[in-house]
């Protein structure tokens, strides 16, 4: 079963998250804030305004999220804020020198691409990651008392014209309405691959190969805007049709002057904290199942 970020301990939802799900549920004025994207902080494309409305498309780790809780190996997760921007102590998940840097190919699952120095040579850094929706489309789901799960049809065809013409339930003695102990859910599935040959990686660079520091220990989901860019010596410049942004869509074929993606307007959404999780090892993979889940309703 999938784990619910929105109900683990040491995960929070940012105000920022917040805000735009509200903007996700309403024709209210788009509150545009751009000194809080990840785009400012890394002045990737920064001064873009969200083209169309921010979703959760990426996640990035971190190293960060627990404290020693005694003298030995006793840990416990910090918790996070929901006034935090970003996480407590972000790595990319690739750091490349400039000129051997990453494949069109290659570069497509990965987001939010800063040039870095360090000791003397400059680094492209990839900061966030595309998490892999599966099923690409969200689910309702019935849980009973014990945890088992099933699928619920909500336009069974066979129960749809009575719940169109809902009549009140029945009421028990004492007048009180029976309940199931059923719990329907919301849920969006998706997974988060992290390998430890990214994690060396950015160690070898940003942390002088210290092995010691790849313990991955945050997670961070952000909401965005991915758009089709073309890269030139002075970097990545967005493609434009016109005046308009040309974003990516799922399925349609990318315009032949497009080079690369790049994620606009990246906000974090929410912030998970943990004991960690070692990647010492170029073979180590670390894959949660992360499900974004809305609900808790009652099945009457």
């Amino acid at each position: 079963m999938a784990e619910s970020v929105f109900h683990v301990d040491g995960s929070t939802s940012t105000l920022l998250g917040i805000l735009n799900q509200f903007h996700g549920a309403s024709d209210l004025n788009y509150k545009t804030l751009l000194a809080t994207t990840i785009n400012s902080k890394r002045n990737v494309l920064s001064d873009i305004p969200p083209p169309s409305l921010p979703v959760l498309r990426y996640f990035g780790i971190g190293l960060n999220g627990f404290y020693n809780i005694d003298d030995g190996n006793g840990r416990a997760p910090h918790q996070p804020l929901p006034t935090n921007m970003d996480l407590y102590e972000p790595i990319p998940f690739r750091c490349v020198p400039v000129e051997e840097d990453l494949s069109a190919e290659e570069r497509s699952k990965y987001r939010m691409r800063e040039r870095v120095f360090k000791d003397g040579n400059y680094y492209y850094c990839y900061w966030l990651k595309l998490i892999e929706y599966y099923p690409r489309e969200v689910t309702i789901v019935q849980r009973t008392p014990s945890g088992a799960e099933d699928t619920f049809n909500i336009v069974d065809p066979s129960t749809i014209a009575g719940k169109l013409m809902p009549v009140p339930p029945t009421l028990s003695t004492g007048g009180l309405t029976p309940l199931s102990q059923n719990r329907l859910l919301v849920r969006a599935t998706g997974t988060c691959p992290v390998t430890g040959a990214e994690v060396a990686e950015a160690i070898n660079v940003l942390y002088d190969g210290n092995l010691n520091k790849a313990l991955i220990s945050e997670l961070g989901f952000y909401t965005g805007c991915d758009i089709y860019t073309v890269t030139t010596e002075t970097g990545d410049q967005p493609l434009r049709m016109g005046n308009n942004l040309v974003p990516v869509v799922i399925g349609t074929e990318a315009p032949s002057e497009a080079t690369s993606a790049e994620a606009v307007y990246v906000q974090l959404s929410k912030h998970r904290c943990f004991i960690g999780t070692e990647l010492q090892n170029s073979g180590d993979t670390f894959t949660p199942t992360i499900a974004f889940e809305a609900g808790g309703v009652i099945d009457i």
